[in-house]
This record gives C-alpha cells, structure tokens and sequence, in this order.
C-alpha cells in the first residue's frame, strides 16, 4: 500500500524533474547566443545632438561597432572573440554608465561595468579615429620625436600626418607612416614661431586637415609635433560624456575649464574632435578667418576661441593634459600625465633643450 508520505515524495521528484527540464529546455535555446545586439555606433555618435554627415550611409552596416549585452562577464569576454563582428563594441552594467553617458540610447538595466563599457566603446570605434598632425621640413625631428611616443603607447597606426612640403612628406615615408599630400607647398617656410607673421599661413593648413578628415566620418585627434604621448589617449576619450570637441585648457591655473575671468582661451595645438556636422562647418568657416589675421595674432586658436559655443566644448583634465606651463613651471605637479605639450616657450632649440632637460627627447 502507497502511503502519503510516498505519494509526497513521487510529487517532488517529478517537480524537480519538471523544473531540470525547464532550466535544460532553456539553456539549450540560448546556447547559440546569450549575447543581444542594440545598436550600432550610430546611437553613439547621435548623443551628439547633431546630425551626423554620413549617417543615411550607415544604415545598412550592423556589425561594425555593434553594442552587446550579456549579463554574464565571464562568458562575455570568453565569447566575444568568437563573434563575426571584429570591432566589438561592448557591454555594460551600472548606474555610472548614465552618469558618464547620459545621453546615450537603450542603455540596459544591468551591465558589466563603467570600465568595461569604456573599454569596449574604444574596441569599437577605434577604427573611426584619426590622430592627425602637419608640419614643414623644419620640425622633422620634432615631429619624430612625437612619432616615437605615439609608437610606444601603439597608436602609431592610426596617424595621418599631412605634411607641408616635400622634405617633410619624405620623412614620413621613410617611417612608413600614412600621409595626405595634398596641402604640399614648398613655398612655406621652413619654421615659424607662435604668432609669427607667417604664422597663419601655415596654421590655416590646420583646420583644412582636420575637416578633410572629419567629412570621412572620422574622430580626429589633432596633435600638434610639439607633444609626447605618455598614454593611450584615444582609449581615454571614449571615459568622456559626448561633446563636439574636447580642447586643450591654455590657462596657467588647473581648474576644469578654459575660461579666465570670463575669458575663453583653448589651445588649438591638442584638440579631440567629434565628426559632428557644426564641428565641420566650423572647420571650413574657420580657414579664410585665419587668412585675415593680423600678425601677432594667436591666429587658428583666436579664431577658434571666437567661433565654437563655449558649450560644445569639452575641457581636457589640466592634470592629464597639462600644456607648458602647467608641466615644465607650475609647482603643481602633473603626475603621470597622458600627454605633454611643449609650449608655452618660443623656438625650436629652447623646446628641443627643455624636452632633453625633463628626459622627454627620444631620438
């Protein structure tokens, strides 16, 4: 005879048996992905607010640049390796992610993490970045010298240089690196110093460059020669909130921003730029203004200054990015920095000699 205790005991274990083929049943039909594509770099790119150039000619690329979720971390970063898509955008968790990115599209309720999200946001758009910079023949070695910082830090595959005459161009393709020769003019002069009455005409090649390069749909990352790159800063852009363009502070003082009593002063010698449809229009308005500088104008920069909403910009941490002043004679020290820029001092010997002085010249 059965007895209740029996009949109990049959009823749990058929519910288990019920439940393991659930839990089996489940498991099966996710094993082919556990893995949910959102989006692609485009919802990135419209946190921008604005309307990116090429963006009707996007819409038919799915897999480049592709945001992936997964709650499981471990089977992220053991499975996305084997997914098709090579540049693998990422996955998150945590409220640090709105805070960082507030604007940004369809964020999910749980993710890995804010480094990890930045992380694979870098794995995704780096093949949308563009370090460039230009130069004449006469800040070859200088030029070098910043090669040698952006190769020790593997960024060297990403940088365009446009060079300005054909001494220049010539130096570029003996270190096999990518150029655009198409703002090649022998008539410049060799070097020039900060606001020099020639100085416009070589800086007006700038913003040329750079709309050229932002009209691919690139993010272009303009480093002038005078710099050593210590980090890896394109990895360290994609941790910002989104803005039109992150600048350089030009200010003596360390706070986060670039004004001074009102006064907007950016440096337009480290600029990290967003290929936003106002940013390239200010490109292109930007070269006749240079033209019409009067000598011992800051030229690009004045004009830059005067051009962009104070509000597109974003202000590069002083202590990560710290021009001249604040790394070679402020008492404050910038420990570690991502980058170093030489100004703040006039001519090439005295920047070459301070560069040796601080151990900072490599060739």
């Amino acid at each position: 005879m059965i007895t209740t205790a029996e009949i109990i005991g049959f009823f749990i274990i058929l519910t288990i048996i019920v439940w393991l083929s659930i839990w089996y049943y489940t498991s099966a039909s996710n094993s082919k992905s556990n893995f949910e594509i959102i989006h692609t770099y485009k919802d990135y790119l419209k946190s921008f607010n604005e309307n990116y150039l090429h963006e009707t000619s996007l819409k038919n690329i799915t897999k480049e640049g592709t945001i992936v979720l997964c709650d499981d971390v471990k089977e992220l970063k053991s499975n996305f390796h084997k997914l098709n898509d090579p540049n693998l955008y990422k996955c998150f968790t945590s409220e640090s992610i709105k805070m960082s990115h507030p604007k940004l599209e369809k964020i999910p309720k749980s993710y890995p993490n804010k480094h990890t999200f930045d992380k694979l946001l870098y794995n995704s758009m780096r093949n949308k970045c563009v370090i460039i910079n230009f130069f004449t023949k006469g800040l070859i070695e200088e030029w070098k010298n910043l090669l040698y910082t952006l190769r020790k830090v593997n960024l060297s595959d990403l940088l365009v240089v446009f060079p300005l005459d054909n001494e220049a161009l010539k130096a570029v393709k003996l270190e096999n690196i990518k150029y655009d020769d198409s703002l090649i003019n022998d008539n410049l002069a060799a070097e020039t110093t900060f606001a020099a009455a020639n100085f416009k005409n070589i800086t007006c090649n700038k913003v040329l460059a750079i709309s050229k390069i932002l009209k691919q749909g690139k993010f272009v990352f303009y480093l002038d020669t005078d710099i050593v790159v210590n980090k890896n800063i394109v990895e360290d852009y994609f941790t910002f909130p989104p803005m039109d363009i992150y600048m350089q502070s030009d200010q003596k003082h360390f706070n986060k921003t670039g004004s001074n009593k009102g006064r907007w002063n950016y440096c337009s010698g480290v600029m990290f730029i967003a290929p936003t449809t106002y940013m390239i229009n200010i490109m292109d308005a930007a070269y006749p203004k240079i033209l019409q500088c009067k000598p011992g104008d800051l030229t690009d920069q004045k004009v830059l200054n005067n051009m962009i909403n104070p509000k597109k910009i974003g202000c590069l941490c002083p202590y990560k990015y710290p021009n001249g002043y604040r790394y070679f004679i402020s008492n404050t020290k910038c420990r570690n920095p991502y980058l170093i820029h030489n100004n703040w001092i006039r001519g090439l010997d005295n920047k070459i000699k301070r560069f040796k002085k601080y151990n900072l010249w490599y060739i």
